[in-house]
C-alpha cells in the first residue's frame, strides 16, 4: 500500500499529484491547481519535489484530493504531527466546551465590547493598559464584571478566557456584522491583503447549498490551520469569515417576513 511504500513527504505528494491527474486527465495543471486552491507555480514545485515540506494547507489539499479525508488525516499526522495534534486539541476542546452564560454573551455582541472580548479570547490575551487606552473606564468596568463572573481570568498581568467556550449562532452572526461594518478597511482594498466578495445566482438550492457548504467548511478548516500554525503566531488579531444562504427565509423563520 502507498502508506507503507512511500516514506518521504516529497515522494508522497508527487505520487498523490500523479494519482489526481490520472483520475482527472482532462484538467490542465493550472486548472488542477485552481481546484486545489494552490498557486500553479507552487503545485509545480511540489510535483517536481522542489519543496521539502510544503505548507500544511497545500499538502492537505493534495492528500485529500488523492486519498480522501480519512487517509489524508493519517498522512498529516505522520508528516505534520505537532500541527495536527494541536488542531485536534483545539477542535476537541471547543466541541466539548460549555456554552457561555447568556448574561455575558451580550458582551460578544455589543459594539462597545466585542473587540475587547475578541482580544481577551485570543492566545495573547489583553492587559489593562490596552483596555484603558482603547476603551476607557467603561471598558474597564466591563472587564471587571467578566473577571468577577469567572468568564475571564487574570494571570501575570494578562487577561484571557477561562478555558474554551462556545457561543450561539446569534452571537456569531452579530460578531460578523460588527467586524464587517466596523473593522473592514474598505478604503485599503487592493492596497493590502484584505478581501470581501459576493457571488449569487439562481440555483437549485437543495443541490447547490450542500456543495457550497462543503467548500466553505474545507476552506474554514484550512484557515483555522493557518491561524493555529506556530509559524504564523504574532500579536496582530486577524479575522476571517464566510457566509452563504438563500435570499428568502427557509422553514419556520420565513413567517417573520410576512
Amino acid at each position: 500500500m502507498i502508506e507503507d511504500s512511500i516514506i518521504d513527504l516529497k515522494d508522497l505528494l508527487k505520487e498523490s499529484i500523479r494519482l489526481i491527474k490520472q483520475a482527472k486527465p482532462r484538467l490542465s495543471t493550472n486548472a488542477l491547481a485552481a481546484s486545489l486552491s494552490i498557486p500553479s507555480s507552487t503545485l509545480s514545485r511540489i510535483e517536481n519535489s522542489g519543496t521539502a515540506k510544503p505548507e500544511f494547507k497545500h499538502a492537505i489539499a493534495i492528500l485529500k484530493a488523492a486519498h480522501g479525508e480519512k487517509l489524508a488525516h493519517t498522512f498529516a499526522k505522520r508528516y505534520y504531527p505537532q500541527l495536527v495534534v494541536g488542531l485536534e486539541q483545539i477542535y476537541n476542546g471547543k466541541k466539548d466546551a460549555p456554552a457561555i452564560n447568556n448574561e455575558f454573551e451580550k458582551y460578544f455582541q455589543a459594539p462597545s465590547s466585542y473587540e475587547l472580548m475578541l482580544m481577551a479570547t485570543c492566545d495573547t490575551g489583553i492587559d489593562r493598559k490596552v483596555i484603558i487606552s482603547e476603551y476607557g473606564n467603561k471598558g474597564l468596568a466591563i472587564l471587571d464584571e467578566l473577571l468577577a463572573s469567572g468568564v475571564l481570568i487574570e494571570t501575570e498581568g494578562a487577561i484571557r478566557i477561562k478555558g474554551n467556550i462556545n457561543v450561539g449562532q446569534v452571537t456569531v452572526h452579530k460578531q460578523i456584522q460588527n467586524l464587517i461594518e466596523r473593522n473592514y478597511d474598505l478604503a485599503s482594498f487592493g492596497r493590502k491583503e484584505n478581501w470581501l466578495s459576493l457571488q449569487y445566482e439562481a440555483v437549485n438550492l437543495e443541490k447547490a447549498m450542500p456543495v457550497v457548504r462543503e467548500v466553505m467548511e474545507r476552506a474554514s478548516s484550512e484557515i483555522q490551520a493557518i491561524l493555529y500554525d506556530p509559524n504564523y503566531k504574532g500579536k496582530d488579531i486577524m479575522w476571517a469569515s464566510m457566509a452563504a444562504d438563500s435570499l428568502k427565509k427557509q422553514g419556520p423563520g420565513k413567517a417573520m417576513l410576512n
